[in-house]
């Protein structure tokens, strides 16, 4: 690890605890911060936040939802609720996707709230997210707003995702939510295969 280090340079490192999520500094380096002179720099808050939003929205979703339930049992619901509104703040007022679909993705599987998740789904399909538009169509479709469900599904498929437009084929060929129409389920399913989809590929045979 040492050898590593350039000592003739200065290195510039933030104040942390030794324990970083599950990591732990190495004793070596936590010494030396220990005993390293420390610069505070002093930044509004809401320039904390917008960068802290703009640096962890765009991790895999499952690694910000959850620390979120580890926040929530441990911080109570009140500061739990209070983090999630910084995230609604980047996604009102940032046009930030990744906020909008993090505020999306913890109402819906934390909070339970459906209604709550719909809302920031649909504001990421209205920034032309396809997974904003799918997740929309699947939560009106479960509230049996089919057909409003077919056009944000419809949207997302225009965005190319495969599996949705796998779904509207399935719709199609059905006649589920629309008048049955093979031409139509057939191109659907075209265009899934094209976006390399097993199921629209398997499909067409």
């Amino acid at each position: 690890f040492r050898s590593k280090l350039d000592f003739s340079k200065a290195l510039w490192l933030e104040d942390e605890s030794r324990m970083i999520g599950r990591c732990q500094i190495n004793d070596y380096l936590f010494q030396k911060m220990r005993s390293a002179v420390v610069i505070k720099i002093i930044v509004p808050l809401s320039d904390r936040i917008k960068r802290l939003v703009e640096d962890y929205t765009g991790y895999d979703k499952s690694n910000i939802i959850n620390p979120f339930e580890r926040i929530a049992k441990r911080l109570g619901g009140e500061n739990y609720k209070k983090a999630i509104q910084y995230y609604q703040l980047s996604c009102e007022k940032d046009k930030n996707i990744n906020s909008c679909l993090t505020v999306g993705d913890l109402s819906k599987n934390i909070l339970k709230n459906d209604k709550k998740s719909l809302i920031y789904y649909k504001k990421a399909c209205d920034l032309n997210n396809k997974i904003g538009c799918a997740m929309s169509g699947k939560i009106l479709y479960k509230f049996n707003y089919k057909s409003k469900a077919k056009e944000y599904y419809k949207k997302a498929c225009d965005l190319n995702s495969p599996k949705v437009c796998d779904a509207m084929g399935n719709f199609y060929f059905k006649g589920e939510m629309v008048n049955k129409d093979l031409k139509t389920a057939f191109n659907y399913y075209k265009k899934s295969c094209d976006l390399n989809s097993p199921e629209g590929c398997n499909v067409l045979g």
